[in-house]
């Protein structure tokens, strides 16, 4: 029985590594997802898996915006109906959708929604099931509804199959406080029914700036604050707990005060339970982190000016160890092209690298959605300032560019976006979601973690000569043969679903090759069973496919 029972097993995990084989819908120039006219608000989350969920705000006959969802597969298959599944059924207006994920393949929705209890904003939101269904009724779930405007959500999975709300609420009248909920599966609060606050009320004003979900299982908020007394004004955090205890000082703690302006800020979580900040200001960028206490490190101004004038577009990460990478354009005068620069902050924080990427992006008027798609390895998209669209770029510390200086095109030679947002594929690639120039619909596309995309809409014969990479038997019990072709030189790494490196192959000979893994670590330890992943790698070529142990 028990030998059926695995055998039953292997075929099902086998059945699901074929259904990521199918052939692929993206076609050139991306899919449209939404052919309504005056979609706005566009976002986008990984669904934990290898696909992303999707949301707009749609105004049937320019008014009252409803907003919509879509789920894609990672071959650019909508899960969901076409044109997506409407989050709420009311006929007042919904803005400024926001995601994140639930614990069965679904996903919640908050937005805030105008009129439907009176003349003030309120918070609202539903979940949607793996299947499409709105689990919470037509109308959604109320987060917060009083007097006063409740508005500007941001919201983050709480790790436990529920999530937390983050928005800036002026109740009493005439004062601003940030305040966060976190409701269940069910879309109980847990905060009681007006949430908690973050700090005092106050006349000067809050305004919200991130919320993160923190490596010890808290939450940090950050807000800019106008307050007049203590510290005076500039940014704040707090930390606080699934079980609505504040964790640092009352009224939140400094991350950087009396500074002139505060520009492009940039939040990420730490693996030590802490936060990063960023921010331009003066002609330059400065950085912060904050430890598990709250404690500034760098003292209340901040460190590590990078000197530069006609910053734009600043992009922020925080990688598994917790540098922190920046990417940002140097907006030269006509009629030099922008430059893109990055700068990394080493793990001890003491050390600041800052160069300039050799991308050749004819002057690229933005960037976009700077994300890590391997360890040491960052994405990120650009709209071409010559009107050619967008583009991505993938940096690795190691190899320099990988998908070339030019990059590659997402939207198609011509076609540029805006509203761009790119999310990691969870296999090394990036899905990337945006709207065309001058149209209201949305569009979609792939870039897989070789940097291919599709050229030729529905042609495969037209495909570049790429890496190939084979796993046989997959599953497997004791050992598993890797084959790859296309590839001369480099390696094959072993990650486990963590993003630990387990096992490095040097490659030797031609271009075609196998290696033989037999599931055990660099000292000769055995694996555990679970989904692993193998990446090869050589300039200019990467490739990572899954593969399952089961013992």
């Amino acid at each position: 029985m028990r030998e059926i029972i695995k055998a039953t097993l292997l075929l099902f995990a086998y059945s699901l590594l074929l259904c990521t084989q199918l052939q692929a819908q993206w076609q050139y120039g991306g899919i449209q997802i939404s052919g309504h006219n005056f979609s706005e608000d566009l976002t986008a989350i990984s669904d934990g898996n290898t696909g992303i969920f999707v949301a707009w705000r749609y105004y049937p006959q320019q008014f009252d915006p409803d907003i919509y969802v879509q789920h894609l597969d990672s071959a650019g298959y909508e899960l969901w109906p076409h044109e997506g599944v409407p989050a709420v059924i009311e006929p007042h207006g919904q803005y400024q959708p926001r995601l994140a994920l639930d614990d069965s393949g679904g996903v919640f929705v908050s937005w805030t929604d105008l009129g439907r209890q009176g003349p003030y904003p309120d918070i609202y939101a539903q979940r949607i099931s793996a299947s499409g269904q709105r689990l919470w009724g037509d109308t959604g779930l109320p987060v917060i509804v009083r007097d006063g405007d409740q508005s500007f959500p941001l919201m983050v999975a709480d790790g436990a199959g529920g999530a937390v709300i983050y928005w800036a609420d002026s109740y009493p009248p005439d004062t601003v406080c940030v305040v966060a909920q976190r409701i269940d599966r069910q879309g109980d609060p847990l905060f009681g029914p007006y949430g908690m606050r973050m700090t005092t009320p106050r006349l000067a004003g809050q305004s919200i700036s991130g919320l993160l979900r923190s490596s010890d299982g808290n939450m940090i908020s950050c807000w800019f604050d106008y307050r007049t007394d203590g510290a005076g004004p500039g940014i704040y955090a707090q930390k606080f707990s699934a079980l609505g205890e504040i964790l640092w000082d009352s009224n939140g703690v400094p991350v950087i005060v009396n500074s002139a302006s505060y520009e492009n800020l940039k939040f990420g979580a730490t693996s030590w339970g802490g936060l990063y900040c960023l921010w331009v200001s003066s002609g330059g960028i400065y950085f912060q982190w904050l430890d598990s206490a709250g404690q500034t490190g760098y003292g209340p101004g901040g460190i590590w000016k990078v000197e530069e004038n006609a910053i734009s577009d600043l992009q922020f990460t925080v990688d598994p160890d917790s540098g922190a990478l920046a990417v940002w354009l140097h907006n030269y005068s006509i009629p030099d092209p922008d430059v893109v620069y990055a700068a990394y902050l080493d793990t001890t924080r003491t050390q600041l690298y800052w160069f300039a990427l050799p991308v050749v992006a004819r002057g690229a008027r933005s960037l976009f959605s700077l994300t890590q798609s391997a360890p040491g390895e960052f994405e990120f998209g650009a709209n071409d300032g010559s009107g050619d669209g967008l583009k991505a770029f993938k940096y690795s510390f190691s190899q320099g560019l990988l998908w070339g200086d030019s990059g590659v095109y997402v939207s198609g030679g011509g076609h540029s976006g805006t509203r761009a947002h790119g999310v990691g594929d969870m296999t090394g690639g990036s899905f990337f979601v945006w709207q065309p120039e001058g149209r209201y619909v949305v569009r979609a596309n792939r870039v897989y973690p070789d940097g291919w995309v599709v050229k030729v809409a529905d042609d495969d014969v037209n495909k570049p000569e790429r890496l190939a990479l084979f796993a046989y038997p997959n599953p497997f019990n004791s050992s598993v043969t890797i084959s790859y072709s296309n590839l001369s030189g480099g390696e094959i790494k072993i990650y486990d679903i963590q993003g630990k490196s387990i096992r490095t192959f040097a490659l030797e000979g031609g271009e075609d090759g196998k290696i033989n893994w037999d599931a055990t670590d660099a000292s000769g330890k055995r694996v555990s069973s679970g989904v692993y992943f193998a990446r090869a790698a050589a300039p200019q070529k990467e490739k990572t496919i899954k593969i399952l142990l089961l013992r």
